[in-house]
């Protein structure tokens, strides 16, 4: 009974082990739509390659861009299959219309959707959550984001499963003070229950240096 008892311990002890490091993110690496640490850690382990037809290009901003720090920030890119039928367009000033005096979102109606509104704005105010390990597994492309400067090579990581990034607060702040512009890598990888597919890379991806410029 002893022995069972030490076992069932050892059992507990290890559960909440393995609970609480897969709550913690790695290297403050930000993960977004569903992504896992799990899921990094095979893409880190894999040989990053160029494929061109599995290419993630971004859509904006692009490469030699001047940015406004009082807008607000998207990074957005395409899969492959639309890359060459997707127009360059400012997803943020679509989004955010409102917020600039003089521009206004024309769609149908010609009137903005308060519930439509809310919705962009949420990845702004919203906190990362910390990935776990033994989530929802990925299923599908999963996109891994390295900002860098001349200064300093980590500004931040991103992970995430979703065709666009909105910086946080904390994030932006990094970037803005970033002297000599901000480098933005992307690599991708094609995952089926966390693991990288035979032929799913990791893909080198789009590379974009932009500048920041404070308002007048």
């Amino acid at each position: 009974m002893k022995s069972l008892n030490a076992v069932i311990a050892l059992g507990v002890f290890a559960l909440g082990a393995c609970n609480e490091e897969s709550s913690v993110p790695a290297d403050n690496v930000i993960y977004e739509g569903g992504a896992t640490d799990e899921a990094l850690e095979n893409l880190l382990a894999g040989t990053v390659s160029f494929v061109a037809d599995q290419e993630v290009l971004f859509t904006w901003p692009v490469d030699g861009d001047i940015l406004p720090t009082d807008e607000p920030l998207s990074f957005c890119y395409v899969v492959p299959e639309s890359t060459a039928r997707a127009p360059r367009s400012h997803p943020t000033r679509e989004a955010f219309g409102w917020l600039f005096p003089g521009q206004r979102h024309s769609g149908k109606d010609g009137a903005w959707v308060g519930l439509d509104t809310a919705l962009l704005l949420a990845p702004i105010f919203a906190e990362p959550t910390p990935a776990l390990a033994h989530g929802t597994p990925i299923n599908g492309r999963a996109f891994l984001l390295k900002f860098s400067s001349s200064a300093n090579p980590s500004l931040a990581t991103v992970f995430t499963t979703q065709l666009d990034y909105f910086p946080d607060a904390l994030v932006l702040q990094k970037l803005h003070a970033a002297d000599g512009g901000v480098t933005v890598e992307l690599t991708s990888a094609i995952f089926e229950e966390n693991r990288v597919t035979p032929d799913g890379g990791p893909f080198r991806g789009g590379k974009i240096t932009v500048q920041f410029r404070a308002p007048n």
